[in-house]
């Protein structure tokens, strides 16, 4: 079969080298003033679809001043025909109010379109004309072979939620044991990892420790260092793990105090280590649905938690945690027991239910039935004679991801070869 990819493709003269920026990436376009406080949210970099293909994807007006804001007209101007937008809109945006419509992208012909939406409005006594630039590139309906050079192991960044309240003595020498020997654990692993701390505390508000300035550990750095992060039981203070997981990796540490913990293209992991439920304020639901929004498909969420039986008395104060663990169990996380005294070589024995794939971004959207994956020269099939899982398609990232077990080791080529989604043989 690779031989008839590769005559397709020399006959039709073309090959292609993936790029690295994901599908449906979403960037926050701000409109320039005199329009404060009016974002409009278009679609990520540049849109791609098959000549003929009709691909849609949201625009969303955002009123985030403190007073209603007079919608005129919404308009697409440009020589391409190849965008469409929704005509129906409110007239009226009130302080707060978001409104979302659709666009659409159908290139016509092979190459790039182009077009520009504008917005006019008027806020209090000041008008406003908002301009959006549309990007989209049309490709024929052919086969398509992307390589993809591998550059070396996965990245993983670890983050630990930490509940640093009282502890007995049992407890305490179990979890500071426990979390000590985390970093050896993946001072084994073959991954490009790193590792940082914060606490359930709500006064640390999700900075990573030290609040003095977040230290982040590496294989490089020394088992001391690790240690010396790793709080001392404390006093009495309300559970927020949720809410300083959120913060950790949200505005406005991300770009502030935690600045430099995740990293591009690297899988996150969120350890929660807890006696005691949490305390956020939210629904469990919301949580998971905003946790989710923050990591994407990139995260896994585990805990290691109070057990639903508790724990026995020398233990001291451990709390079941409904919380916790339904909040992992809805984000596809998995918990384990704080009353585990091995549990940081078990969480590694959790993970192997979730390998860290390599994931490869592809061009277009794919026909799933027509994808076929090689390793140099050599076919790698979708799954082993034993019924493991060599590589998958996920549809909504438009992306093959290749099992921990798979992934070739750094000099190697992984080429995908696919019709595109919305083509295909005639």
């Amino acid at each position: 079969m690779r031989a008839a990819w590769a005559l397709a493709a020399s006959l039709l003269g073309w090959a292609c080298e993936a790029p690295s920026t994901p599908l449906g990436a979403q960037i926050p376009i701000e409109v320039p003033p005199p329009s404060p406080g009016l974002t409009l949210v278009g679609p990520g970099p540049e849109l791609r679809a098959v000549v003929g293909c009709l691909r849609s994807f949201p625009l969303t007006l955002h009123n985030q001043t403190s007073s209603p804001i007079t919608l005129g007209a919404i308009e697409l101007n440009g020589a391409s025909s190849a965008f469409l937008i929704e005509r129906s809109a409110p007239t009226r945006l009130d302080s707060g109010d978001k409104f979302t419509f659709r666009a659409w992208f159908r290139p016509e012909v092979v190459g790039l379109a182009e077009a520009v939406l504008t917005v006019a409005g008027r806020h209090e006594e000041t008008s406003f004309f908002a301009e959006l630039r549309l990007s989209g590139e049309g490709f024929a309906n052919e086969p398509r072979e992307e390589h993809f050079p591998q550059p070396g192991p996965p990245r993983v960044d670890l983050l630990v939620i930490f509940d640093d309240g009282p502890a007995s003595s049992r407890l305490a020498t179990s979890s500071r044991r426990n979390l000590i020997e985390l970093r050896d654990v993946l001072a084994e692993q073959p991954w490009d990892w790193h590792l940082a701390i914060t606490t359930t505390d709500p006064a640390i508000d999700g900075r990573l420790l030290p609040v003095e300035g977040a230290e982040i550990i590496d294989r490089d750095s020394t088992p001391e260092a690790w240690a010396r992060l790793i709080p001392e039981p404390g006093e009495v203070h309300p559970q927020r793990g949720l809410e300083a997981l959120a913060r950790a990796l949200g505005s406005p540490h991300d770009v502030g105090h935690n600045l430099g913990f995740r990293r591009n293209e690297a899988w996150l992991w969120v350890l929660v280590v807890a006696a005691r439920d949490d305390q956020s304020p939210g629904a469990t639901v919301d949580w998971a649905n905003r946790l989710l929004e923050l990591y994407g498909s990139w995260g896994v969420l585990w805990g290691v938690v109070g057990p639903e039986a508790g724990c026995g008395l020398e233990w001291g104060a451990v709390e079941p945690s409904p919380r916790y663990a339904e909040v992992i169990r809805e984000s596809g996380g998995i918990s384990g027991s704080i009353c585990d005294d091995g549990w940081a070589r078990g969480i590694f024995s959790f993970g192997e239910s979730t390998p860290l794939p390599t994931v490869l971004s592809l061009t277009l959207p794919a026909r799933a039935e027509t994808l076929e994956v090689w390793v140099d020269d050599q076919p790698l099939p979708a799954m082993t004679d034993g019924g493991l899982v060599n590589w998958s398609y996920d549809s909504q990232e438009a992306a093959v991801r290749i099992g921990a077990r798979a992934t070739p080791t750094p000099g190697h080529v992984v080429t995908v070869g696919y019709w595109p989604a919305c083509g295909g043989p005639s």
